[in-house]
């Protein structure tokens, strides 16, 4: 099967992550407890609590891994802007300037304010009234749910989704241990481009409080303009979590 490459993969990457990034994303907590009415009280008290962690109070490293390579990254928020991100290394060495310039030109791409997930959008994602618990693994209670579009946008596609996530009781209070989301239908996230089969599995780890994100594996195959196999496993892990103390107005209260 052919693998995608370049700027086409980085976009697919990206665009696909960004169908369940809401898991990886900013604290935007307004009124939308509402949208986890109808969730029973177990898996809705985990889903908020998760929803009160802000990415952007947290310095860490990124490692991405695919068929192409493992490239580091860190997240720093008290740098200005784009400067947040930083390219560490690429398979183990230090970039070239060019590298260097390539990773700028995307984060410039996908840091825009209109393409800025937000944690809130978890509680936006489950579609009322579908959470049911089915059993227990490991000490933490499974449950599945449908997806709708948290803002409306690719409702067609988050419709063809099913979604599973373990809750743990934890030491206080509950917390979202495990999250997978499968496609259960073909998915055209964009033209041209079929997505026949795709699973994500999102894994999660408490630090003083606070449920942080510790681990995806994306795996997805389909085609190209009906010409092209694309297919890729991603794994995606962060590591080196330190709140940042230096700016009041990020602080939380875990």
């Amino acid at each position: 099967m052919g693998q995608t490459n370049g700027r086409l993969g980085i976009q697919l990457r990206g665009g696909l992550l960004a169908i369940a990034m809401p898991w990886f994303a900013m604290a935007d907590v307004d009124d939308a407890e509402q949208d986890l009415a109808s969730v029973p009280e177990l898996p809705r008290a985990a889903i908020e609590r998760y929803a009160r962690t802000d990415l952007e109070q947290w310095h860490y490293l990124r490692t991405r891994e695919n068929e192409e390579g493992v490239v580091v990254d860190r997240h720093d928020p008290t740098l200005p802007g784009e400067a947040h991100w930083q390219l560490v290394s690429i398979d183990g060495r230090e970039p070239t300037e060019e590298e260097r310039r390539d990773y700028d030109r995307e984060r410039a791409d996908h840091s825009k304010t209109d393409e800025r997930a937000r944690s809130d959008d978890v509680m936006r994602m489950v579609l009322p009234g579908s959470v049911r618990a089915l059993d227990e693994i490991d000490g933490a209670q499974r449950y599945r749910y449908a997806l709708r579009s948290p803002d409306g946008k690719k409702e067609r596609v988050f419709r063809a989704l099913q979604g599973e996530f373990l809750v743990e009781q934890g030491q206080w209070e509950p917390w979202v241990r495990e999250v997978r989301i499968w496609n259960t239908g073909t998915l055209r996230p964009w033209l041209g481009v079929r997505i026949d089969e795709a699973d994500l599995l999102f894994k999660f780890q408490v630090q003083e409080g606070w449920v942080l994100p510790a681990r995806v594996e994306a795996t997805w195959t389909g085609e190209l303009l009906a010409l092209k196999d694309i297919g890729e496993t991603l794994r995606v892990t962060l590591t080196d979590f330190r709140q940042v103390t230096t700016q009041p107005e990020l602080a939380a209260n875990p």
